[in-house]
């Protein structure tokens, strides 16, 4: 019997990513425009979802980054979606269509691909600082343990499959700060941050 079986699976979506990371050269692309963070799931190694997430700190919001990106991304042939989401200059109006009421500020765009026969969803921020509540978990996550990592992904899961929306960095502190070990806890806290579930 494996005793991580959601933290084993996670790990072959690591892999994938790898793959896809190595094969784009993505990485030395956005080196160009400034700090490349690879954030999320994939830094943190509780990857359910076939996504990854970037956070990239420019000196300032300059609308040529993006315009350079796309005209790279559309040329490289990989990508079936290309989006632009200026969470910068609409920031009021992208925050009201988020749980939290807040968005990023940041110039986002969103990459998809095929690999593997299933569809990658690769996320671009780019930002003039680095957020504190990243750094946050971030610290939280590293010295998370193999069993914190398997509820997580346990709760991920759960979540998905009830169709409930939430910020993976509430599930992170959920198991890890609020030592949430059960589906009760789980809903008790995500309701105490004012989700509905």
């Amino acid at each position: 019997m494996i005793k991580y079986p959601f933290l084993e699976k996670s790990q072959i979506i690591k892999k994938e990513a790898k793959t896809i990371l190595d094969s784009t050269n993505i990485v030395d692309f956005l080196n160009k425009f400034g700090e490349v963070n690879l954030i999320g799931s994939y830094a943190y190694d509780v990857m359910m979802s076939k996504d990854i997430d970037f956070h990239i700190i420019v000196k300032e919001f300059d609308m040529n980054i993006i315009k350079t990106s796309i005209n790279y991304f559309l040329d490289s042939g990989l990508f079936e979606y290309i989006e632009f989401h200026d969470k910068h200059n609409f920031n009021e109006d992208a925050a009201t269509r988020y749980t939290s009421k807040k968005a990023l500020d940041s110039f986002y765009l969103g990459l998809k691909m095929t690999f593997n026969e299933s569809l990658w969803q690769i996320g671009i921020n780019f930002i003039i600082k680095s957020q504190e509540s990243s750094n946050e978990i971030i610290e939280l996550m590293k010295n998370s343990s193999d069993e914190e990592k398997e509820k997580i992904l346990e709760f991920k899961h759960l979540l998905f499959e009830s169709d409930i929306k939430v910020s993976s960095s509430y599930i992170y502190l959920a198991v890890i700060e609020k030592k949430a070990k059960t589906k009760e806890e789980l809903f008790e806290y995500l309701k105490s941050i004012g989700y509905s579930v």
